[in-house]
């Protein structure tokens, strides 16, 4: 058995709105942090102007890739298409939260390139991560976590981190199945099977034209990614004490979580208000968060050590 002894497992609403958590760790929103949203500058085809960066990110990403792959790069050329995945993955993160266009199409033919690119249908994406483990985190509905599994106990004993790693995305694919067959005539599978139609058409014919660099340049990236996935996961969430939204993440300011990871370091920003646009969520923070996280849900910054090293033999110096 699993004992959720802090926070009780709630049932949500099947009309429950995909972008309101209903878990008890939420509190609500402070309407002037809605406000927050009225300094982007809008756009007639882009939710917000600022999202021709993650525009440009999945296009280059994807480019790239096929670059690799068409020309036969060489194999060593295999983290630049990581780098540029990663990115590539957390701007598709941010559109399963909020889509990055107007227009409904748009955002499905996008999705379609963040699949071909990272290898995760964006339907299936926003079913796992949005509806299933931002409303659920810390109940026994979300079956995404490592306290799922037999013999683990809330929030101290989570299931072995390899065996998580290694189960995550087999989970995440047998329950969305179950979801989209439950469910055949939904919107959501007809998005999902049309998804699944096109990237796999393509993606037969590029391992058909070149086994071994849509090997390297496709499959073993996708496998990355999923075990990524499932570490991130980790990382953010286990060793938390679950008592209220101040203590239910881990945050991380670091370069490529912060400018340069689309500011999902803000990560228990992010959870407290999850379809806040990446580029507010350091401002929430600061505002609202900052004063009440525990020193402990920070991430040390890169070679902090080494720098308080420095200045307090600097300040040595100065005193002699």
């Amino acid at each position: 058995m699993n004992s959720y002894d802090v926070i009780k497992e709630q049932v949500t609403p099947t009309n429950q709105p995909t972008n309101q958590p209903t878990n008890q760790l939420y509190p609500p929103i402070p309407p002037e942090a809605r406000k927050l949203t009225d300094k982007l500058k809008k756009g007639k085809v882009l939710r917000y102007q600022i999202d021709m960066i993650s525009v440009v990110v999945v296009f280059v990403a994807a480019l790239v890739q096929f670059a690799a792959y068409w020309y036969g790069w060489p194999w060593y050329t295999l983290p630049l298409i990581l780098i540029l995945m990663r990115a590539s993955h957390l701007a598709e993160h941010n559109h399963t939260h909020l889509p990055i266009f107007h227009n409904n199409t748009l955002n499905e033919m996008l999705g379609w390139v963040m699949f071909l690119n990272c290898g995760i249908p964006l339907q299936s994406y926003r079913e796992q991560h949005v509806r299933v483990h931002h409303h659920y985190i810390g109940t026994l509905n979300d079956w995404t976590s490592p306290w799922i599994y037999q013999g683990t106990v809330f929030p101290n004993k989570p299931i072995h981190k390899a065996y998580y790693i290694a189960t995550f995305m087999i989970i995440s694919m047998f329950h969305c199945a179950l979801i989209y067959i439950k469910k055949p005539l939904s919107k959501a599978t007809f998005s999902f099977v049309i998804s699944m139609v096109i990237v796999i058409g393509v993606m037969t014919m590029l391992a058909w034209h070149d086994s071994l660099n849509f090997t390297i340049f496709y499959a073993l990236p996708w496998f990355i990614t999923y075990t990524h996935l499932a570490k991130a996961s980790w990382k953010q969430h286990v060793d938390c004490e679950y008592e209220s939204v101040y203590t239910m993440a881990m945050n991380d300011f670091n370069i490529d979580s912060a400018v340069l990871g689309f500011n999902i370091g803000y990560h228990t920003a992010h959870h407290w208000y999850p379809n806040l646009h990446w580029s507010l969520l350091q401002e929430f923070h600061n505002t609202y968060l900052a004063p009440h996280i525990p020193p402990k849900y920070y991430a040390p910054l890169w070679f902090s050590s080494w720098w308080k090293r420095f200045a307090k033999v600097k300040k040595q110096v100065l005193v002699k």
